[in-house]
């Protein structure tokens, strides 16, 4: 059995749908990880560390999910390439998936969600820019990291 074949077997048990078309459109992302210990995802694959937590809206069941098979879920995700970006240099813009993902999690606020949207296509900040998008980055990494503590 292919690992896409294992992935849609799980999530079909975890579905209220036993179609894999409607059953991946009860599935959100509610969470995105970095993890020490290596995890398998519901395909098979393994080691996994960049994990994704998504919830079955109408079952309320939730699966992790490594970041490749989270884009059969949500459109080409691009935030763990995002995230690592600005792990090495905190100067980086991160992406607008992130950035929307951020907010929508509450890690960051609506305040430095508007400031950091209206500055990420500027070139050249002032220093106080650069210092509150670098903090912004900061609890970004921090909130991904969380489960290294």
């Amino acid at each position: 059995m292919s690992n896409f074949e294992k992935l849609k077997q799980e999530i079909l048990k975890h579905s209220l749908s036993n179609n894999w078309a409607t059953a991946k459109k009860e599935w959100s992302p509610i969470d995105m990880e970095e993890v020490d210990d290596p995890e398998e995802c519901l395909c098979g694959h393994f080691p996994i560390t960049e994990v994704f937590v998504l919830r079955n809206k109408t079952t309320n069941k939730v699966v992790r999910i490594g970041n490749v098979c989270v884009n059969k879920f949500i459109q080409k995700n691009k935030s763990f390439d995002s995230y690592k970006r600005i792990t090495k240099n905190l100067s980086k813009s991160m992406s607008e998936e992130l950035l929307k993902f951020a907010y929508n999690h509450k890690w960051i606020t609506l305040k430095e969600y508007s400031f950091y949207n209206d500055i990420s296509r500027k070139r050249k900040l002032t220093e106080k820019q650069l210092n509150w998008k670098q903090s912004i980055n900061k609890k970004v990494v921090s909130s991904i990291r969380r489960q290294q503590r």
